[in-house]
């Protein structure tokens, strides 16, 4: 097959998990079926700055993002895609 996936976690968990701009669910989450290849995602908790990067799929495996999120109060700013 030509599908990997991709562990995500973040500490605190229950971050919002977008991937290439798309809602696919919510910390911890293993996201499956994902075509070889990049791609971007953004870990989102509200009162956290987001957690932004890029993870390399690889067919028969699963790839790992692992993020501690930082609090950005009081001082957040709300970043719209």
């Amino acid at each position: 097959g030509t599908a990997g996936s991709i562990s995500f976690a973040s500490i605190p968990s229950g971050a919002e998990i977008y991937l290439n701009g798309t809602l696919v669910g919510i910390t911890p989450a293993t996201v499956v079926n994902i075509s070889a290849g990049s791609y971007s995602y953004i870990l989102r908790l509200t009162g956290y700055t987001d957690a932004a990067g890029t993870v390399t799929v690889v067919a028969g495996q699963t790839a790992t993002v692992s993020v501690t999120l930082i609090s950005c109060v009081p001082s957040c700013r709300i970043i719209v895609l």
